[in-house]
């Protein structure tokens, strides 16, 4: 069983990961004829990586802080397509 979870959690970071590649190149997303906002992948990035901290690392002091920059780092992309969009 954990493997399983260490294997979730490790596909669950890639997901994340292409999320903020998307954010970073405006890489467009497409389901069924509707375009997909670059917001959605917002909520993708802390979804998929809220999963990948839980399924990957163990309760130490790494993972606190890789939480917080995960967390800055949204913060940074957010303000940045919200400067983008209005530039």
């Amino acid at each position: 069983m954990r493997t399983y979870i260490q294997i979730s959690g490790v596909v669950f970071g890639v997901i994340a990961l292409l999320h903020i590649v998307r954010l970073f190149l405006d890489w467009p997303a497409q389901i069924a004829g509707w375009a997909v906002p670059l917001w959605i992948s917002w909520i993708a990035i802390f979804a998929a990586g809220a999963l990948c901290i839980w399924g990957r690392l163990e309760p130490t002091v790494f993972r606190r802080w890789f939480f917080i920059g995960l967390l800055a780092l949204g913060g940074y992309m957010f303000l940045r397509s919200v400067t983008h969009a209005y530039a």
